[in-house]
């Protein structure tokens, strides 16, 4: 179903879109789309098991960008074998619209949506202060100078990288898969802004004979806000290394 909000899209920042009586599983999915002069401004993806009557919230990252194109979304309900999904309409008579919600936002609200496709998205890169997983394509919008990188995935989440950042500290873990482990060095540096004019550096570090390395970097005290990271990569061996972060 594709329907009109009757509105600009601009400032749109949730959306709720309203399930009847429904009997679903994992194969069965609800999938949904924000549009707005062509371009796709949120995608979700819901398994059915995650579905139930009532409101179903389809948030956005941040509040749609401004612009005066109207706001249209694209909803499809697979169901499996034996599987229903229901959509509420706004009334009885054949054609009604969908039961929907919209909320608006000022710009800088943040939010980690969930079921969101960032794949699906014109914008891949996410909001900047945003702590969002990042499927492939999102992190390939990311700067990266000098190297290539590998992402990992379990199950059907998105490939996605993985930092722990205990109070104090910003580590970073790294394993040496293939390769001359002693002929590759590692650096890791942070700081509060963008281009790491006042970041903290470790210097080049060498994994340990398991190819292994861990890097614990003390940070500022009282530092707030985004924490901005960097790692520098050298293979100095006579073959291609594979590093996992």
């Amino acid at each position: 179903m594709t329907q009109a909000l009757g509105r600009p899209a601009e400032g749109i920042f949730a959306l709720a879109l309203h399930l009847g009586a429904l009997r679903a599983g994992p194969a069965s999915l609800l999938r949904a789309r924000l549009l707005a002069g062509g371009r796709v401004l949120g995608a979700w993806t819901v398994p059915g098991d995650a579905l139930a009557p009532g409101w179903l919230a389809l948030d956005l990252p941040e509040p749609a960008p401004p612009g005066a194109a109207e706001a249209v979304l694209e909803v499809a309900a697979e169901a499996a074998p034996g599987e229903t999904l229901l959509l509420s309409a706004t009334g009885p008579e054949a054609g009604a619209p969908l039961a929907l919600r919209a909320e608006v936002a000022e710009p800088g609200l943040l939010a980690h949506p969930l079921h969101f496709d960032w794949a699906a998205r014109d914008t891949l890169a996410p909001p900047a202060g945003a702590a969002l997983p990042l499927p492939r394509a999102a992190w390939e919008a990311a700067r990266i100078e000098g190297a290539g990188f590998q992402l990992a995935a379990a199950g059907a989440e998105p490939p996605r990288p993985m930092l722990d950042l205990p109070a104090g500290a910003a580590p970073g873990e790294f394993a040496v898969r293939s390769g001359e482990a002693a002929k590759l060095q590692v650096a890791l540096r942070a700081g509060p802004d963008p281009e790491l004019a006042q970041a903290r550096d470790s210097g080049w570090r060498v994994a340990d004979g398991g190819g292994g390395l861990r890097i614990a970097l003390p940070l500022p005290a009282g530092l707030d806000g985004v924490l901005h990271l960097a790692i520098a990569v050298r293979n100095r061996g006579a073959a291609p290394a594979l590093l996992e972060v």
